[in-house]
């Protein structure tokens, strides 16, 4: 159990952490008390009339043509000849989207936002009276209309006045925060105490728990970097994050530190009883595999050990799923392809992924019938653009259908 810590026990150390006070000076919190001048509010407006613009906006007819699993092909196609009719026109588009309707499909204004990123750029850059498509969407190819445009333009003072105010608040509030933040850090300083200085400033404080290097919700992961690093009762300077200004002190700190084994004892004695018993597990089953030179002989020694024994059902190693039993033991196909009559026992362990270990031996094969055959080349050939297919067709030809035996060591590594 010593050698075991000895060995390993950073794994045993327990992180830094530290409790904080918290203040965030924002411009949302300053900016609220902000009551702008109708002077300033014509002149912000003016200066920002880009900010008060309207998105430019397309009237837009739209007919779609839905499509399944076994049809895309055929839709799109479908597509492309209703495209060149509904070009004439817009009577004829409307016709045409009249006749393919499954509902209401009546033209409607979009903004780039409401066409979505598929439509809205080949959208937004046709010309009027221009159809634009098919574009394939989710379960649907689109052809889209352009009727009309309304191109952005600059609302008036009287119907964006609120928004206007909000902004001023913003960007002065912004400023504010930054102002107040600075002033009340010699003071928090000087008064070794964020409380009680935010609070003269009107910032509630925020008093975390025990936080370490994962962070906590609510603090920017930046400021429990630089609070890790700090002694208890320091107050940190001001952490700027976004508009955001951070005036914080750690409360309360505990360093990073080895436990003494024994606070980790039990820890580490289950570690060793659970690597005993792996290599015991292992050593018996690769008894078993160095005494067998047949299936049946690994089936029979298997017994003797105490280890249970399987019998999968038929599979191609290389081409179809592993059965259940050897899932997750890694990269197995080809060892499984390399197993014959001639050489059944594969001399290596495998474990799966519950973590037992696994022997495993060639009991059998079969090639597939002429209609199996036939099927499954039918298959094969439709992936030609994509693989191969000479080697898809030798590997398959070659791939003969096996039956694995698999020994399992039960109690391994529970």
């Amino acid at each position: 159990i010593l050698a075991k810590y000895e060995q390993g026990k950073e794994r045993f150390r327990t992180p830094a952490r530290v409790k904080l006070a918290v203040a965030a000076f924002t411009p949302d919190r300053f900016g609220r008390e902000v009551n702008p001048s109708d002077a300033e509010i014509k002149a912000f407006y003016e200066t920002n009339s880009d900010r008060f613009r309207t998105e430019e906006q397309r009237l837009v007819s739209r007919i779609v043509l839905p499509f399944g699993k076994n049809d895309r092909d055929a839709v799109r196609k479908k597509a492309e000849e209703i495209l060149a009719k509904a070009s004439k026109g817009k009577a004829e588009f409307d016709a045409l989207a009249k006749s393919y309707a499954r509902g209401k499909n009546a033209e409607a204004w979009v903004s780039r936002k409401d066409a979505g990123p598929a439509l809205s750029e080949p959208l937004f850059q046709a010309a009027v009276d221009t159809v634009v498509g098919p574009i394939e969407l989710p379960g649907s190819f689109v052809l889209a209309r352009v009727n009309r445009i309304r191109f952005p333009e600059t609302l008036p003072l009287s119907q964006v006045r609120d928004r206007v105010v909000e902004q001023i608040r913003h960007e002065k509030g912004k400023d504010l925060a930054v102002v107040k933040a600075y002033e009340a850090l010699p003071k928090a300083t000087a008064a070794k105490s964020v409380k009680a200085t935010a609070a003269a400033f009107g910032v509630p404080v925020v008093e975390t728990g025990w936080v370490g290097a994962e962070g906590a919700p609510g603090l920017p992961p930046a400021l429990v970097q630089e609070a890790l690093l700090l002694p208890s009762g320091e107050v940190a300077p001001v952490k700027t994050v976004g508009d955001a200004h951070y005036l914080f002190q750690v409360t309360a700190k505990e360093d990073s530190r080895l436990p003494p084994l024994s606070e980790v004892r039990d820890k580490v004695a289950a570690e060793v009883v659970r690597e005993k018993k792996a290599a015991a597990a292992r050593s018996a089953l690769l008894q078993v595999i160095a005494a067998s030179n047949t299936p049946e002989e690994l089936e029979a020694n298997a017994r003797k050990a105490g280890l249970s024994s399987s019998l999968t059902g038929w599979f191609a190693p290389l081409s179809e799923p592993v059965p259940e039993a050897l899932a997750g033991a890694g990269d197995i196909r080809r060892d499984l392809s390399a197993l014959s009559a001639k050489a059944p026992v594969s001399r290596k362990v495998y474990q799966e992924r519950e973590g037992n270990l696994l022997a495993v031996a060639f009991s059998g094969e079969k090639f597939p019938s002429d209609a199996e055959w036939a099927q499954k080349k039918d298959g094969l050939l439709k992936g030609v653009a994509q693989q191969k297919q000479n080697e898809m067709l030798e590997a398959f030809l070659s791939d003969s259908v096996k039956s694995v035996k698999v020994e399992i060591s039960p109690e391994a590594l529970k």
